[in-house]
């Protein structure tokens, strides 16, 4: 059988809601009478906020290319003018069987010659190279993931019946170099600017607990405990790290709309597809979380000891 609350229980816990609901009013009273005060910290704050947040958009915008680069890939192996159609299609099905090759496929002199001559509108020169091509078969490769694409390249190099290797495995390399470098600053920044914000929100309430110091004193006078007279300023800053964050999404989702339509008509002309992504709604809402929990330990940490030494 449970055991029923007593009346004196509802009043302390009826006590205890009013008291938060009032801290919550007189927290955002505040903001409203101190409106330069209240929109410059908060824009610090969602400045802080957005700077890793686009990093962290720019990062996948370049990831999803490269990606994209990575499975294009291939390799082109240039075959020795002596090696004809017929001895390439058994080459290039000896390397896919025998090697990390995905896909393998030799392609005729002839037809190499035709692609020329439309890719490059020298229609005239294709016709007068017809009866002596002057083009070797050539085999192109798609390397599977797991693929050693320097040892690949060294095996090629060293075939008799191959004359040169278009390989642009370096590229790549540098390409991934590149997304881990900007991932690590993308950690970097984020760490430092997580920082900033926490003492962003600790300068701002320790301001606010001077501010208000003569009725702080006043209250833990009539017996008022230390976590009471904290709590509105946990709001404060719970406040300021939440605003601060819905602001910084705001920044970047318009930021986002306005490269993209801007970069969309040049994406065009490269036939080329680059867009930014704004976060998604749990990538917000765990941003919205981040934000009002540093908010939330930042005033604690600020006004714990000060309110421990008042009185």
């Amino acid at each position: 059988m449970g055991v029923k609350p007593t009346n004196a229980g509802k009043a302390h816990f009826s006590h205890w809601l009013l008291h938060h609901r009032e801290s919550i009013v007189k927290t955002l009273s505040r903001f409203w009478h101190t409106p330069i005060s209240f929109i410059s910290t908060l824009l610090l704050i969602a400045i802080a906020f957005a700077i890793p947040i686009a990093i962290h958009i720019m990062f996948h915008a370049v990831d999803s290319i490269t990606t994209q680069w990575d499975k294009d890939k291939q390799i082109t192996l240039f075959l020795n003018a002596d090696v004809n159609m017929q001895e390439a299609e058994k080459l290039a099905s000896t390397l896919q069987q025998q090697l990390q090759i995905s896909d393998a496929r030799a392609i005729d002199k002839q037809q190499l010659l035709s692609t020329f001559a439309q890719e490059t509108q020298y229609a005239l020169l294709g016709e007068s190279w017809k009866d002596n091509n002057p083009l070797p078969h050539i085999i192109e490769l798609s390397p599977s993931a797991q693929a050693d694409l320097e040892q690949l390249a060294g095996l090629f190099a060293t075939h008799p019946d191959v004359d040169q290797t278009q390989f642009d495995w370096l590229w790549f390399q540098r390409l991934e170099a590149i997304s881990q470098l900007i991932l690590t600053v993308q950690w970097v920044v984020s760490v430092l600017l997580m920082l900033t914000v926490a003492l962003i929100i600790v300068n701002v309430v320790r301001w606010e607990i001077a501010s208000r110091m003569a009725e702080i004193e006043i209250i833990k006078l009539i017996g008022a405990s230390d976590s009471y007279v904290q709590r509105p300023f946990l709001y404060y800053g719970g406040f300021l790290g939440l605003l601060g964050a819905c602001l910084a999404i705001a920044m970047t989702s318009l930021s986002c709309l306005l490269i993209n339509q801007s970069v969309s008509p040049l994406m065009v002309l490269f036939t080329s597809e680059f867009r930014l992504m704004s976060l998604d709604p749990l990538q917000s809402l765990s941003l919205l979380c981040l934000g009002t929990t540093l908010g939330l330990l930042s005033a604690g940490i600020a006004s714990r000891a000060k309110i421990q030494a008042i009185g």
